[in-house]
């Protein structure tokens, strides 16, 4: 055997050796992963359960990915198993992580394993606190879908303080960019900047007060603009921004319900950039949003 096919046939095995496992390692992973879990909820054996819910989530992560079902039910089947000081830390990262707009993939698994350990320790309040984020990251994400069973349990563990629907999530408002205005202004500590002080009006703000709907799965319908601020096409972000919005519905005896006629203000604010330096070398030093709604 020559030297050049040695080494090409050496090469060939290593590569088959290091690829990464197939789409059907994978999923037998995953089946066997679950067999185990499944067999371990029969055994009173609490180390062992852990283990292999652990390896049940981790499996159906890999091979299914964040937002499939069945890796939502593994990461809560996981969080039944956890210690409650591990669960409420989980549960704060999550939420966390949901109000700065981080990876809601991590923090969609996060909150999971907590609402299964709320599960079992029968804690109400987290268990609806953890919910209601879980709505959040699907549908900040563009899941509205996934989010309707959750929101049907969510609704039903509010049933008793909720005399109308529940506002839960409303889309990030953006509001339109416009042209920057630079010029000489104060410095922070009231100094005198001269030219080398910049100003920029960056945004273009508006409000609008819509009404509507809420159905029974919280989704918003009906949608009319009944007050209007600022330039025309804030109308039609408005009416787009209510439709994103989702509610927990009004629950009268254990049965969610429509209600209308239920009203919102939507507000866009002046947001000011101060900082130093001119317009083609500037940096930003704070950054400053003001309402001019007069709409109530």
């Amino acid at each position: 055997m020559s030297m050049i096919r040695l080494v090409f046939l050496l090469a060939a095995t290593l590569t088959f050796l290091s690829s990464p496992a197939s789409a059907k390692d994978v999923d037998d992973a995953l089946n066997r992963a679950k067999a185990d879990y499944e067999a371990a909820l029969q055994a009173p054996d609490a180390k062992k359960l852990e283990k292999a819910a652990k390896r049940y989530f981790q499996s159906a992560a890999k091979s299914l990915g964040p937002w499939a079902t069945e890796t939502g039910i593994a990461a809560r089947a996981y969080g039944r198993t956890l210690k409650e000081k591990t669960a409420r830390s989980l549960a704060a990262s999550g939420l966390r992580t949901v109000e700065r707009k981080g990876r809601l993939d991590q923090a969609y698994l996060k909150l999971m394993q907590a609402a299964g350990w709320a599960d079992i320790a029968q804690d109400t309040l987290l268990r609806l606190e953890v919910l209601k984020g879980v709505i959040q990251t699907l549908e900040g994400s563009s899941r509205s879908k996934l989010a309707t069973p959750f929101v049907k349990e969510a609704s039903i563990l509010n049933a008793a303080n909720a005399d109308a629907p529940l506002l839960v999530y409303v889309p990030s408002l953006k509001a339109p960019k416009r042209t920057a205005a630079w010029g000489a202004g104060s410095s922070m500590n009231g100094d005198e900047g001269g030219g080398q002080m910049a100003f920029a009006t960056s945004t273009t703000a508006g409000c609008a007060k819509v009404s509507f709907l809420v159905s029974t799965d919280g989704h918003v319908r009906n949608i009319s603009v009944i007050g209007l601020q600022g330039p025309s096409y804030f109308a039609t972000r408005a009416t787009e921004a209510a439709a994103a919005m989702r509610y927990l519905p009004k629950m009268e005896n254990g049965y969610p319900v429509v209600v209308d006629n239920i009203t919102y203000l939507l507000d866009w604010p002046l947001a000011e950039v101060v900082g130093k330096g001119t317009s083609s070398h500037f940096k930003p030093q704070q950054k400053k949003e003001t309402s001019v709604c007069t709409l109530r």
